[in-house]
This record gives structure tokens, C-alpha cells and sequence, in this order.
């Protein structure tokens, strides 16, 4: 982890001293990541969309044979090995976690106290903002994936978010960012709204795409 860590903090230290922001330096490597990622990003969520699918097979499999549990256990195994290969898809996440946690990491070690004009009000990246703005966009770009449910534009089924539901995401978008120093912040924001951009894109690709 320390080689991935220190390969990154060369990074924004060189992007520092070529952009002379230390700021936008930690913008440009989370997205160059962001980036590099996004293969396997979309592999996830294409490996999560055909789950779905498998799952609405097996309730119907359940529903069509609840009085037959033998018929239903062939029904169910030959739909668990026709899409076992699909499963490896949802593994992706954990190989992209040491990534993800040694940029964070590399970021949260850096010794630079220096302001940076995307937040000018904060004296140096290793200090909080005081006036909250980080956290508060932060947690709109957190639960505006959820908020795109409503959203007919993008032809999906889900069923709409209640706030109940996002009630969690929001309270753990002011906990991460609102003691975290700035540096973390812009991290966090860059990566949600890289995120959401995907997220936006793959809905509109896959709005009339059948996942099978």
C-alpha cells in the first residue's frame, strides 16, 4: 500500500508544481484515476444491472413453481449457472479498493499548507471549512443519484427514494467531510461528481439496453 501511496503523492506534488494549486493538482489525479478506473467502473454496473435481471428470473422461477420445490430447484440451479460468470462482476469493487484508498490516503499525508482558489476562504487544505460549503455539496452530489429516480428521462423502473432511505447517505456526507480537512474535501467532491457524470451516462445508455 506505502508504493501505491507514495506514487500518488509524487503525482500531486507534481501536478502542484505545474498548476501552482494544490487544489486543482488533487482535482487533476483524482480524475487521471477516476479515469484509468472507469473500465472496470462500468463492468460493475453493467454485472449489477444483468443481477437484476437474474433476480427477477428467480422470483418469477419461485412464484411458477412454489408447489413444485423439486421442479423449482432445477429451475434455480440452471439459472445460478448460466449467469455465474456474471457474478465475478461484482467482485470489481474490491479490486479497485486499494486504489481508491491509497489516492485518499496520499492525500490525507500531505504536508502542504497552502490556500487553493477552488475554496479561498480556508486558510490552508489541512484545515476544515468553518462555513460548511464543502460538506453541503459534497452531500447533494452524494444523494443526487438517488434524487434521478424521479427522473422519467432516464425510462428506468426504480422505485422513487423516500427520504427515509436517504436519510443514511446524507448523514454520512456531513459526517465524512465536515471535520475532514479541505484537501480530503476536494477529493471527495471531485470523485462524486466524476460519479455522477457516469452515473448520468450510464443510465442514458442503457435506458433502452435489455440485460440479459
Amino acid at each position: 500500500m506505502d508504493i501505491i501511496i507514495n506514487i500518488f503523492k509524487n503525482g500531486i506534488e507534481f501536478l502542484y508544481g505545474f498548476t501552482g494549486d494544490i487544489g486543482i493538482a488533487i482535482v487533476l489525479l483524482t480524475l487521471v484515476v477516476k479515469l484509468i478506473l472507469l473500465p472496470f467502473s462500468i463492468k460493475q454496473r453493467i454485472a449489477m444491472k444483468k443481477q437484476l435481471v437474474v433476480n427477477k428470473k428467480i422470483e418469477i422461477i419461485k412464484d411458477k413453481y412454489k408447489n413444485n420445490k423439486k421442479k423449482q430447484e432445477v429451475e434455480l440451479n440452471k439459472i445460478y449457472r448460466e449467469n455465474s460468470k456474471g457474478l465475478v462482476g461484482c467482485l470489481i469493487p474490491f479490486l479497485q479498493l486499494p486504489v481508491i484508498s491509497g489516492l485518499y490516503m496520499s492525500i490525507n499525508r500531505l504536508k502542504v499548507e497552502t490556500i487553493t482558489m477552488l475554496i479561498p476562504w480556508v486558510a490552508n487544505i489541512g484545515s476544515i471549512d468553518n462555513k460548511f460549503v464543502v460538506p453541503l455539496i459534497y452531500t447533494l452530489i452524494t444523494v443526487a443519484p438517488s434524487i434521478m429516480s424521479y427522473l422519467r428521462i432516464f425510462g428506468n423502473n426504480e422505485t422513487p427514494v423516500t427520504i427515509k432511505s436517504i436519510l443514511p447517505m446524507i448523514i454520512f456526507g456531513i459526517l465524512v467531510t465536515v471535520k475532514a480537512p479541505v484537501g480530503i474535501g476536494i477529493y471527495f467532491i471531485t470523485s462524486g461528481l466524476f460519479n455522477l457524470i457516469e452515473d448520468v451516462g450510464f443510465r442514458i445508455y442503457s435506458k433502452n439496453k435489455a440485460f440479459a
